[in-house]
């Protein structure tokens, strides 16, 4: 790797500290140069001009050049189909104790996704169904019926994965029709917050992104990457 013409702190004396961070300067410096050089020759290759990247940027390069990582992103229609291994990768966060509960919560998610879908509706949303329903024990059968088709929809998403374990998601089933559709204010701002802090890796371009769909599980403060 080229070197980055930094040296760490060290005990040594001002002098000989002084003479060992110019040799480093100096080798990085040759370093970036035959970098660039590199990248010209490709350029010229290309068919491009060789000005078209600076020695700036070669510099700017090299010095980063321990810390660079490629990172290979899957498009949304692929992970909605389950292709590129995400079905593979959510059944081993299902079976992780410690990821268990945020690959639930994207399971679970998926399959109100479907339902709004299907049904025009979140689970257990009464603001968009006639005042008739609203009522006393047939706002109750709504529920019901409302965990029944969710469970149903849920139940497909997992046989599609080659899953059965219907069970585990009992309580998160009868948790989103009861809170039909409603939204915390601190999740929502905490999830604002993430995302936006990926805008700016993004804008800025530096640090690394999340390359994964990411999930808050805000009871047991918990983030995953999923996929």
């Amino acid at each position: 790797m080229p070197l980055r013409g930094d040296i760490p702190d060290m005990a040594s004396a001002t002098e000989s500290y002084i003479a060992l961070q110019r040799v480093y300067r100096e080798k990085a410096a040759v370093d970036a140069a035959e970098v660039h050089a590199h990248i010209c020759n490709f350029l010229h290759g290309a068919g491009k001009r060789g000005e078209t990247f600076s020695l700036k940027d070669t510099v700017s390069f090299c010095r980063n050049a321990a810390n660079l990582q490629v990172n290979h992103w899957i498009t949304l229609a692929d992970e909605a189909a389950w292709k590129s291994d995400c079905s593979k990768n959510i059944s081993c966060q299902l079976a992780g104790e410690d990821t268990q509960s945020c690959a639930a919560l994207y399971l679970i998610l998926r399959a109100v996704d479907s339902f709004k879908e299907k049904y025009g509706r979140a689970p257990g949303e009464v603001a968009v169904l006639p005042t008739a329903l609203l009522l006393g024990a047939a706002k109750d059968d709504m529920a019901k019926i409302d965990i029944s088709r969710l469970r149903i929809i849920l139940h497909g998403i997992l046989s599609e994965l080659g899953l059965s374990k219907l069970g585990l998601f009992d309580d998160l089933i009868v948790e989103f029709v009861r809170s039909g559709g409603c939204e915390l204010q601190t999740v929502a701002s905490m999830v604002a917050g993430i995302g936006s802090q990926e805008v700016i890796k993004l804008v800025t371009q530096q640090f690394v992104p999340c390359g994964k769909t990411l999930v808050y599980d805000a009871v047991d403060s918990a983030v995953l990457s999923i996929m």
